[in-house]
């Protein structure tokens, strides 16, 4: 029995005794809510010219692996598609203006989604019209290998390929100019990201556990590198960070690249005025922080800038060695400076600041301090010259 009202398939409720195909009529203008969830034995669909909308978790749960929406669609509604494990590919119509907050998460098969352009006698073209890929439109779609994104879009949503492990390549459109927060985390296959010039903002994570990635430039208008930006991303190694034509990085926004271990090279514009604190936390192999486009030779004097990085680096060291309790050494590399803070197990509120090489060998004789992490902070607080601070750490070496 099909329940049908207005235009609307509100349910479809006959019970196939093996799977096969449904043929909706062609007075449906809109398939409603959960019309076809956990329809078992529906593996295709043959929707009509007339269709319009498909309504919020129409086929959630079901086992649909082929459908075809027609030229008519305007909307794809929340979770229309969620959970569908058997599709592996889509083709959304050029008509399709609105893909609604997670429309397609949870497909794990699905493979490749194809944006379709609309070609009239040879001549005329109409592609995409959709501007935005709202939250979670295709979350954990853990297959997907493919999907080019289309021209028209402005804004990509929190979440929306968040768990898209198998993605491997990245091509965000010119005209996209905001990122949602995790939009891209764990992404462990990504390893090539081409970013929008035109782009203003990240919101937090937005690649978070994206362990395949190595190497990215962006060169857009955000005013800062939002927090956790590039979290656990354990294989990248060189970061570059310029300006574009509308703005400039000025700030490094917290935890931006905790956990980044193979990272080597960050490369700023000389705009950037502030790192905030755990910025580059466990980033173990870094050697060079350059702010404009123009490297600083080891070889030579510490500026007063470099010493003010390092100086605010070990601030920040000491405090996160506080708040990791279970954890009895720990050592901070800056450039030549290499610092090994050690808790006394015995006594655990006591800790010292020693100079090491890179391995974290001792090469103090005497800690440079010793006592809580507040005494720690406070003893590096109370110089304030800098330069007096640094002749300290560097009578270790």
């Amino acid at each position: 029995m099909r329940n049908i009202e207005n235009g609307v398939l509100k349910k479809f409720n006959m019970k196939l005794k093996s799977p096969g195909t449904v043929i909706v009529d062609n007075t449906i203008t809109k398939i409603g809510e959960y019309a076809f969830s956990e329809c078992k034995n529906v593996t295709e669909v043959i929707l009509p010219s007339s269709l319009e909308e498909i309504g919020d978790r129409a086929f959630i749960h079901s086992w649909v692996k082929e459908i075809d929406i027609p030229n008519n669609v305007k909307r794809i509604s929340k979770e229309a598609f969620a959970d569908c494990k058997g599709l592996q590919y889509i083709e959304i119509p050029c008509s399709v203006t609105e893909i609604d907050e997670g429309a397609f998460s949870g497909c794990e098969n699905l493979k490749r989604i194809v944006f379709k352009k609309h070609v009239i006698d040879h001549a005329f073209v109409f592609e995409s019209k959709i501007e935005k890929i709202h939250n979670r439109v295709f979350e954990n779609c853990k297959s997907l290998q493919e999907i080019d994104i289309p021209k028209t879009v402005t804004e990509i949503g929190e979440r929306a390929f968040w768990g898209c492990s198998s993605l491997a390549t990245l091509v965000i459109p010119q005209r996209v100019e905001t990122i949602g927060k995790e939009a891209f985390s764990c992404c462990r296959e990504l390893q090539n990201v081409v970013c929008s010039k035109n782009i203003s903002e990240f919101g937090e994570g937005a690649f978070k556990d994206c362990i395949g990635l190595e190497n990215i430039v962006l060169s857009c208008n955000i005013s800062a590198v939002s927090k956790g930006m590039f979290e656990n991303c354990i294989n990248l190694k060189n970061v570059i960070i310029g300006s574009g034509d509308k703005g400039c990085v000025r700030s490094i926004e917290s935890d931006v690249f905790v956990n980044c271990r193979a990272l080597e090279n960050v490369i700023f514009s000389d705009k950037l005025e502030r790192i905030e604190k755990f910025a580059f936390f466990g980033c173990e192999n870094l050697r060079d922080i350059i702010v404009s486009q123009t490297s600083v030779d080891v070889t030579e004097n510490i500026t007063n800038q470099k010493r003010k990085q390092i100086y605010e680096f070990m601030l920040r060291a000491a405090k996160g060695f506080s708040d990791e309790p279970d954890i009895f050494e720990m050592v901070y590399s800056c450039g030549d400076y290499n610092i090994k803070f050690v808790a006394d197990i015995a006594n655990y509120g006591i800790y010292s600041i020693y100079g090491c090489d890179e391995d974290g060998n001792i090469r103090s004789k005497q800690p440079l301090c010793t006592g809580g992490v507040d005494e720690i902070v406070k003893y590096l607080n109370d110089k304030n010259n800098i330069d007096e601070v640094m002749s300290l750490v560097s009578e270790g070496f």
